[in-house]
């Protein structure tokens, strides 16, 4: 997601639509499980997406054994951060609220923050190139 606002529904989430920003990635888990989609994903707003094609995709990480690695690294932190999220949401309940300056046991390390700061800065300055063109 480059920019706008997407919103997520399904049937297994009650409340509103789940609203992604910038930065944002969709479609990894039907990428990486090859199983139709859980989600409905649309455009909440003009969105700007970056959509890479499936087969493009595929046979890069066929082919780049590196990139292959890094890739289904990120993905695997993206769930993994994705699933303590949801997890914490549904342990606190609707009436209670995150104590934002507690430390959790499952915080994401400082090592980690820095390839996450990281990755942010190359996503940023591939949108500048993109934005460019």
């Amino acid at each position: 997601m480059l920019s706008g606002v997407l919103e997520v529904t399904g049937t297994y989430l009650s409340g509103p639509p789940v609203r992604l920003g910038s930065g944002e990635i969709v479609g990894e888990v039907s990428l990486l499980d090859s199983r139709p989609p859980i989600a409905t994903v649309t455009a909440g707003e003009a969105s700007v997406v970056l959509a890479i094609p499936r087969s493009l995709l595929l046979d890069k990480l066929r082919s780049d054994t590196a990139f292959a690695a890094h890739f289904y690294r990120a993905m695997a932190v993206l769930l993994a951060h994705r699933m303590r999220n949801t997890g914490r949401h549904l342990a606190l309940g609707k009436d209670q609220k995150l104590d934002e300056d507690a430390q959790y046991d499952d915080e994401l390390s400082p090592e980690l923050l820095d390839e996450v700061h990281l990755a942010g800065r190359r996503f940023d300055e591939i949108l500048q190139r993109l934005k460019s063109k």
